[in-house]
């Protein structure tokens, strides 16, 4: 989107030297321009510039780019770029009817991961607010909401790494992966999950208490997407607030993890899951992972044998695999010696960038949203940010 932006500025830059400066002699024919004139000049060519009224020219012509206002056939790409924007403009304006404005700062959680994943609004200190999408803006919704799977899933995988990272790094030498599992499923990692979800001895104890005793069926995950969403305590969000970084804790919070996108995701089948699925490749995604989480459900298996499965084929192995493909040895996090896993350097687990905070950015220079200079920096539709929203979700309910 920002390369797009940049593109058009490009295109459009010529447009500039009607400015007086430039015109002035026909400097802009000249083969070097003076400093004094690029300094008067300095404000009209700052992407800063695109809030002042004499670019307003300028801002029109990047609203068509992005919205499309002005092109009769669109391509995917520029019909998923221009729904991604609408519910954008959409969720601010609910939240801003619900007396609240979503701070900047947190802008993937109340306007990605809540709406999307959770299908709500989360006002901060007030309860969680249903949210529907806007008809006809159903298959963006889909693709940000299995995005949102995967987030929860990439932060479960990185957990575990980070208990491995910790766990070794004050073990001279390093250490063999069974060893260490033995050291993961200690106190500290059955007594967290023993506080969420009532039991913590096993994996399959810890299913039954979510009444997984075989694997979902598809309904059965539909009534746990419904049972575990934004009120529950089990919900990812909240299982995400119990780490400190502890490698039994990180493990335990990215077994529970894995545990709720099990009840949730392992056999809901949709267009978009079979999307990435069949386009994955040797890359992981929710179904290759939450497939491999049947095992739990054997009689007799411990968290050791568990966490042992997990960390050999979703950490060790796909490191390696990773860092091969990529052809940097050099760039690893931990190394083998002898079997023994040996800590190279720190990680921390954290959310991808969606982008929607550089959309947000954008739609601010754009004139359709504003951004409170306090310390939260809430956000809130401009008069010309609804005006834009009604046009956008009309033209869908004309289609």
């Amino acid at each position: 989107m920002l390369l797009a932006m940049r593109s058009n500025w490009r295109r459009h830059f010529t447009k500039r030297f009607e400015n007086p400066f430039f015109a002035k002699a026909s400097i802009y024919e000249h083969s070097s321009i003076p400093v004094k004139v690029l300094k008067e000049a300095e404000r009209s060519f700052s992407l800063d510039a695109l809030r002042a009224p004499f670019a307003k020219r300028e801002r029109q012509l990047l609203l068509n780019l992005f919205f499309g206002w002005e092109k009769s056939q669109q391509s995917e790409a520029d019909a998923l770029r221009r729904d991604t924007l609408t519910l954008l403009l959409f969720f601010v304006q609910q939240y801003n009817r619900a007396g609240f404005k979503p701070p900047l700062r947190d802008t993937d959680k109340y306007l990605v991961r809540a709406p999307h994943y959770y299908e709500v609004l989360w006002p901060k200190g007030k309860k969680a607010l249903s949210s529907a999408v806007p008809q006809g803006l159903e298959v963006c919704h889909g693709f940000w909401k299995h995005f949102c799977v995967h987030q929860y899933l990439t932060q479960a995988l990185e957990h575990l790494l980070t208990a491995v990272l910790e766990g070794v790094a004050h073990i001279s030498g390093g250490i063999e992966a069974e060893s260490f599992c033995k050291i993961l499923c200690g106190r500290d990692f059955t007594s967290l999950l023993r506080k969420m979800f009532g039991d913590g001895t096993a994996p399959g104890r810890v299913l039954k208490q979510l009444q997984i005793q075989e694997v979902p069926s598809e309904p059965k995950c539909l009534q746990a997407q419904k049972t575990l969403g934004a009120t529950n305590s089990l919900n990812e969000e909240n299982i995400l607030g119990f780490s400190n970084g502890s490698p039994q804790t990180s493990a335990a919070v990215a077994v529970a993890l894995l545990v709720v996108l099990f009840a949730k995701w392992r056999s809901y089948s949709d267009k978009f899951s079979n999307y990435i699925y069949s386009n994955a490749g040797p890359n992981l995604c929710a179904a290759v992972v939450l497939n491999s989480l049947d095992d739990w459900l054997t009689p007799g298996l411990t968290w050791e044998g568990a966490l042992l499965r997990l960390i050999e084929r979703f950490v060790l192995q796909q490191h390696d695999r990773v860092m091969y493909e990529k052809g940097r040895l050099e760039s690893s996090w931990f190394h083998w010696v002898d079997k023994r896993i040996v800590k190279d350097q720190d990680y921390s687990p954290g959310f991808r960038a969606s982008r929607h905070w550089n959309c947000v950015s954008i739609m601010a220079d754009l004139g359709l949203i504003r951004i409170d200079e306090d310390d939260d920096r809430g956000v809130s539709l401009t008069s010309e940010g609804r005006a834009a929203l009604s046009r956008l979700l009309t033209a869908h309910e004309t289609h």
